[in-house]
C-alpha cells in the first residue's frame, strides 16, 4: 500500500491540505489486517474498481455530484475530505501494480515514493506548479472562473510535518535518498 506520507503529499498537492486524519482513519485496519487485506474495510471506492470506475474513468460523474452535495450540506471542507478519501482509494489501486513482479513492484514504489519526497523538498515547485504556498499558508483556487489565493494557515504546519517526515525517511532509506538526488540532477540538466 502507498505509505501514509505518499497519501499526505498527494493530498497537499491536489487539495492544498494533507487531510492526514482522513488517511489515518482509512488505513487504521492495516494494524490488524496487513497488506491489501485491510482494504476490505473503509476503502469503498477501491472495492468498486472495475464495476463503477476504471483507470480510464477514475472519477465518473457521480463523484463530483456527491462532493457537491456533501459540500452543500456539510460544508466545503467535508466535501474536500470526501474527495481526499476517494483519491486515497484511487492511489491505493494504482499502487497495487498488479501486473509487475514483486521486484519490479518494489522498485516502482520506491521510484514514486522518492518522487513524492522530492516534491516536498521543493517548496517553490509546490507553489508554482501545485498552487500551494507552504511558507505563507495560501492555496491557489479557481472560484467562478477567477484564480484566487486563499489564506490557509494549516498549510504551513502540515508542510513542516511532511518535510520532517520526508527528511526522516531519506535518512533511513539509502535507495530513496539516491533516487531523490537523481531527480535533482535531472532537473538541473533540464534547466540548463
Amino acid at each position: 500500500m502507498a505509505s501514509g506520507l505518499v497519501h499526505d503529499i498527494q493530498s497537499q498537492v491536489i487539495y492544498g491540505r494533507t487531510y492526514r486524519e482522513v488517511h489515518k482513519k482509512k488505513d487504521a485496519p492495516s494494524k490488524w489486517l496487513p497488506g491489501k487485506r485491510h482494504r476490505c474495510l473503509r476503502h469503498g471506492w477501491y472495492r468498486k474498481f472495475g464495476k463503477r470506475w476504471t483507470f480510464a474513468d477514475p472519477f465518473p460523474n457521480e463523484i463530483p455530484r456527491r462532493r457537491q452535495r456533501i459540500g452543500d450540506t456539510a460544508g466545503s471542507t467535508r466535501g474536500e475530505e470526501y474527495m481526499a478519501s476517494v483519491s486515497h482509494d484511487y492511489l491505493d489501486r494504482i499502487w497495487d501494480f498488479d501486473s509487475l513482479t514483486r521486484e519490479e513492484r518494489k522498485y516502482t514504489r520506491n521510484y514514486w515514493e522518492a518522487f513524492h519526497i522530492w516534491l516536498v523538498l521543493n517548496p517553490r515547485l509546490l507553489r508554482e506548479w501545485a498552487g500551494v504556498d507552504v511558507f505563507d499558508g495560501r492555496i491557489r483556487r479557481v472560484i467562478d472562473g477567477a484564480e484566487v489565493w486563499e489564506d490557509e494557515p494549516n498549510v504551513v504546519v502540515e508542510y513542516r510535518s511532511l518535510y520532517e517526515r520526508a527528511r526522516f525517511i531519506l535518512h533511513r532509506k539509502k535507495d530513496l535518498r539516491y533516487m531523490v538526488e537523481l531527480y535533482g540532477e535531472l532537473v538541473k540538466d533540464i534547466q540548463r
